[in-house]
């Protein structure tokens, strides 16, 4: 597929399963008997739905570390997981450091993957057949590297921010 050279600057993918709460024990026995022994959602919160990272394909060698992770359970991306049917990126997110490096700042971009592998037009519709997110995870840095790198912008100097206002507070990269 090489999702590298397709996605410059994605860390990786995943998929994102939804599990109705009365459901979360015999998801988490199946996955563990499939092979995933150690699986389990976290954090341990009581709710309706949960979303845990279920499959990660990390595209930089970087180790897997969120599976199982509900990623409802972090407002901001709980907050990009809206039924609008379309993908949808997060805020900006700290994003976990590697081999005792520091945390850097990124953001995630989501798409909802329905039944039946159509997008039903009403939001009742929607959240009747959501099935999970498939995401991606970008490094801020890496991805505006990555898309200066595609022509030559040696003469550019490019900040990225969060949201309206170029505040130090939502410098991206």
């Amino acid at each position: 597929l090489e999702l590298a050279n397709q996605y410059p600057g994605a860390q990786g993918i995943g998929f994102l399963q939804l599990v109705k709460h009365d459901q979360k024990d015999a998801f988490i026995s199946n996955l563990r008997e499939g092979g995933a022994k150690d699986f389990n959602i976290w954090p341990n919160q009581d709710q309706n739905d949960y979303f845990p990272v279920v499959y990660v394909e990390p595209l930089d060698g970087r180790p897997v570390l969120d599976t199982g992770f509900d990623m409802q359970s972090d407002p901001v991306r709980a907050a990009a997981m809206r039924d609008t049917g379309l993908p949808a990126a997060t805020a900006k997110l700290m994003l976990r450091g590697v081999n005792g490096q520091p945390a850097e700042p990124g953001f995630l971009i989501l798409a909802p993957i329905y039944q039946n592998d159509r997008t039903p037009r009403t939001e009742p519709e929607r959240r009747e057949a959501l099935s999970g997110f498939v995401y991606s995870q970008f490094r801020a840095a890496d991805f505006v590297k990555s898309v200066l790198a595609i022509k030559n912008t040696s003469d550019i100097n490019l900040r990225l921010y969060d949201g309206p206002a170029a505040l130090n507070e939502n410098l991206l990269a």
